[in-house]
């Protein structure tokens, strides 16, 4: 009986043992089997000594073995994963395999391929923690995170039943990695990132009491601290010790949390690297340093003007200022144009523009530039040049994309003909008081038509008039002070805001919507381009009263010829003189009352009724503008 129980225990054994080779050799292949009587050895840990790239290293590889002891006579390390990434396991060899039980003695050590082998002179009796020391290996030169498989055999010739296990390891530094995971920035407590940028996160430095990792928005203002961790946003899955976070639907603050058992859900605190520092409860006061910021980055592009006024068109050969307005310093921004190629865009910002090679890369798209580290507030000169092989007639259209975020925006620029005629002004300088008219006098050079802006942005108020010179090439324009900005830009009539007394004004626009005003306009230096010409509006010296429009006021000014020579009073706002006249105002000094026609002989008095006609306000007092006749 005993016979034929042991003969049938060894058909048996002889049949399992046949099952065992199958299933190591399928093991080594990605399953899992005992090495024996359901023994295995799974990877706990595995430590490199030195995990910069390129070094050499010595791995520890710690390993558990569960219904053990087990039975181990040989072993095989597969580095295979990194053998793109440039590992060297040529001159390296397993130094040691100890574990609680019995510590196993190594016969040889081979490598092949990307293999690393050890045979020991006998089979060992590995349980509790196994330890694998392994020596001269080359790590990769690309950091990242590699796995290891791990596989031991029952025989002696990697052969009998198996087990294997497979676990990753880490190489290069945070940042490295970081870098090398493709993402923008690393999630780094306590600061603020970008909606859209894709963050890293490492937990390899972190207890492995902590599981279950979480992001969840984070209130610092909760009345109570138990609710400063709010909802769950999303679990976190880990490429090895590694994960992106994704932020393109984030806005606000967040953390990353864990569970550790007994202690419930912890707070991560993170560096600058993205790896773990620390982690704290929820209702201490160190959580309100865990969160990250996730802001919505804005992005403004617009071309301008040497005054700052908006550009849609420049002429060929002259240039334009690109301003760039966000709210986010320190961010790369990818330029395209369907209307240029790379290499027109790079001499655009660089030969022909503010910029140098070293503020630009074309390296990320074929098709596109990057302009490099922008702040908030940019301003780029673009010269438009023909030896750039833009023309005339050329609509170029620019679309601008922050590289890491979804900020976007765009504008184009017509460029025209470069204008070879010029227009002369008579005067450089007009001053004139508020609310009277300015005249100005034109001669054009080869101009069929051109445009006028007066003001601009630095003003308040701005203004286009075209004007068609006449057959002498003159132009004399009234500008009425008194309803510019008051009422829409109207011309053609004398009563008019424009009108032209020679030439012929064809339209005129201003900004009177935008900036809601309906008031004369403030003392200042309004600039009139083409050639730089300027008038300014002076204080008001017109008589102030308290005065209604109607009003009719008898005897109230008299005028008197103290000269020797006849003295012609000119029009109204045409800048006659009133210089040898003694002027007398009940309750006013310096009234400016100008009437054209009225001749005065020296010794001659005249006395004048004024009739108020239309009236403004200067601070608390009543302006009175008004007709003069004489009695």
């Amino acid at each position: 009986m005993t016979d034929n129980n042991s003969k049938l225990r060894a058909v048996l054994l002889a049949a399992l043992m046949v099952l065992w080779v199958f299933a190591g050799t399928m093991a080594f292949a990605g399953s899992a089997a005992a090495v024996n009587e359901g023994a295995d050895v799974t990877i706990s840990n595995i430590a490199v000594d030195d995990g910069s790239t390129d070094a050499t290293a010595t791995y520890t590889i710690t390993s558990e073995v569960s219904d053990g002891p087990a039975t181990v006579g040989s072993m095989k390390l597969d580095f295979n994963d990194a053998s793109t990434n440039g590992i060297d396991v040529s001159s390296a060899s397993i130094d040691s395999v100890t574990s609680d039980n019995e510590d196993a003695a190594i016969d040889t050590s081979t490598t092949g391929g990307n293999f690393v082998n050890a045979t020991f002179t006998g089979t060992a009796e590995l349980g509790g923690t196994v330890t694998v020391t392994v020596s001269g290996i080359n790590n990769p030169s690309d950091a990242g995170d590699y796995q290891l498989e791990q596989a031991a055999w029952s025989g002696t010739s990697f052969d009998g039943s198996s087990s294997n296990s497979t676990d990753t390891y880490a190489i290069g530094t945070t940042q490295e990695r970081n870098e090398a995971s493709g993402a923008d920035k690393a999630w780094t407590s306590a600061t603020t990132r970008w909606q859209g940028q894709d963050l890293f996160f490492d937990r390899s430095t972190a207890p492995d009491d902590l599981s279950n990792y979480q992001l969840r928005e984070f209130d610092n203002t909760a009345v109570s601290e138990e609710n400063r961790v709010g909802n769950l946003e999303t679990e976190l899955t880990f490429d090895g010790d590694t994960t992106l976070i994704d932020t393109s639907d984030l806005e606000g603050d967040y953390v990353i949390t864990a569970t550790r058992e007994g202690e419930g859900r912890r707070v991560i605190i993170t560096g600058s690297n993205g790896g773990y520092n620390s982690d704290v409860g929820p209702a201490t006061g160190d959580s309100e340093d865990a969160p990250v910021e996730i802001a919505v980055q804005d992005l403004d592009a617009t071309l301008e003007d040497e005054d700052g006024d908006e550009v849609d068109e420049v002429s060929l050969d002259d240039t334009a200022n690109l301003t760039l307005d966000s709210n986010r310093n320190g961010y790369d921004l990818n330029v395209s144009s369907e209307n240029l190629t790379q290499n027109q865009l790079e001499t655009l910002f660089t030969e022909d523009g503010d910029l140098s090679d070293a503020d630009i890369d074309d390296t990320r798209d074929e098709d596109n530039i990057t302009l490099l580290g922008l702040q908030s507030d940019e301003e780029i000169e673009l010269n438009f040049s023909s030896d750039n092989d833009i023309e005339s007639g050329d609509v170029l259209d620019f679309n601008f994309e922050v590289d890491d975020t979804t900020a976007n925006a765009s504008t184009s620029i017509d460029i025209q003909d470069e204008v070879d005629g010029s227009v002369d002004f008579e005067q450089a300088q007009y001053t004139e008081q508020r609310g009277d008219i300015v005249t100005l006098n034109m001669t054009e050079n080869e101009l069929d038509e051109f445009d006028l802006t007066i003001g601009g942005d630095n003003v308040n108020y701005k203004a286009t008039v075209t004007v068609e010179p006449n057959d002498d090439g003159v132009v004399k324009i009234d500008i009425n002070t008194y309803l510019l900005s008051r009422v829409p830009a109207d011309y053609g009539q004398q009563r008019d805001v424009f009108y032209a007394e020679e030439g012929e004004i064809t339209n005129a626009e201003d900004n009177i919507g935008e900036v809601s005003r309906d008031r004369v306009l403030d003392p200042d230096l309004y600039d009139v381009t083409d050639d730089g010409f300027r008038f300014r509006l002076g204080e008001s010296d017109v008589w102030k009263a308290a005065a209604e429009e109607g009003a009719v006021f008898t005897n109230a000014l008299t005028l008197t010829n103290n000269g020797d020579e006849a003295v012609t009073v000119a029009a109204v706002g045409d800048g006659g003189s009133l210089d040898g006249l003694s002027l007398q105002v009940e309750g006013a000094e310096g009234l400016d009352l100008t009437r054209h026609g009225l001749v005065l002989e020296s010794g001659d008095s005249v006395s004048i009724n004024i009739e108020v006609f239309r009236t403004f306000d200067i601070g608390s007092d009543l302006v009175v503008r008004f007709d003069a006749t004489t009695e």
